[in-house]
């Protein structure tokens, strides 16, 4: 029976760097210039989620997309899944790769990590873009013991192909071609021989999400943030625990954020940088050239 690895196809090269206590990391490092752009997926995706950004930058910027431990084509195991152990890994692999600044790039669970490596490596990491970031919305201690249920291993490993394929198609407002394919990857994942490992990740870095908040330390973030929102996201708030708005998430979150800029972006779901590819790549591209100026940078 295929490995998950060998079953996923990627339309980038992807190289592998082992690491103690977890195996290969597998990431994509394309393009060459001073300027390092850093792409992190969200839970349960990988770095072929970026497959419509990293093109528009590859010319201008050296480009790394990374899987986390867990997902797409990097080691499978009863990992930790923190942010912690996340934001660790990704900086170990960029200090194996001599990569000493760079800006971050993060979706979902993926700016939630992106968050805490700009805290602990602030001189580092010059600045952050956050797409559909997750982190700005808070929960009570009893709605994250009900999330942490539904994200049971148990449950995550029972969930039918017909509910995991109902679970992707919320990210989106429509379901383009291009967002069903990554459906589709999604569906084949079920039939690696590792599932059970990737599906013990995606319970575990749920929970890791929710015990490691970055709310409350976000005026700490002096990074120049971009940050992106669908205006149709049906993941962010939690319609069942949160009665608020994406918009009022988003508002609450950048406002904390000392040097943020904020586009909430029309007829979009929870994965901007696939359904609104073009302009997020174009104001992303406008973005990094204005903060060439920010004083840290």
């Amino acid at each position: 029976m295929p490995t998950i690895r060998e079953l996923l196809f990627y339309p980038f090269e992807a190289s592998y760097i082992p690491l103690p206590d977890i195996g290969d990391i597998a990431y994509v490092d394309m393009g060459s210039s001073r300027q390092t752009l850093v792409f992190l997926h969200g839970l349960g995706s990988n770095l072929k989620a970026w497959q419509y950004n990293l093109p528009a930058f590859v010319k201008d910027y050296r480009c790394i997309a990374i899987d986390l431990p867990g997902f797409g084509k990097s080691a499978k195991g009863k990992f930790p899944c923190t942010m912690t152990f996340f934001a660790d890994t990704v900086c170990r692999l960029l200090e194996m790769l001599d990569i000493q600044r760079y800006v971050i790039v993060g979706h979902s669970m993926g700016g939630q990590i992106a968050m805490h490596i700009a805290r602990r490596q602030p001189r580092q990491c010059e600045a952050m873009a956050l797409f559909a970031p997750a982190g700005f919305e808070t929960f009570t201690k009893e709605a994250s013991e009900l999330i942490k249920k539904w994200f049971s291993p148990q449950e995550v490993l029972a969930a039918s192909p017909q509910t995991v394929r109902a679970n992707m198609e919320r990210n989106f407002s429509a379901v383009s071609p291009q967002a069903q394919e990554l459906i589709d990857d999604r569906l084949l994942i079920m039939q690696g021989a590792d599932y059970e490992d990737f599906t013990y990740c995606v319970s575990a870095s749920a929970s890791g999400m929710l015990d490691e908040p970055v709310f409350e330390w976000l005026p700490d973030l002096m990074q120049p943030t971009l940050v992106f929102y669908g205006e149709d996201d049906q993941y962010i708030p939690n319609r069942y625990l949160n009665p608020v708005t994406t918009e009022e998430i988003a508002y609450t979150g950048v406002s904390r954020l000392p040097h943020a800029t904020l586009h909430m972006l029309p007829a979009c779901g929870h994965f901007p940088s696939l359904e609104a590819a073009d302009l997020c790549n174009e104001l992303l591209r406008e973005w990094m050239m204005e903060i060439t100026n920010f004083p840290a940078f």
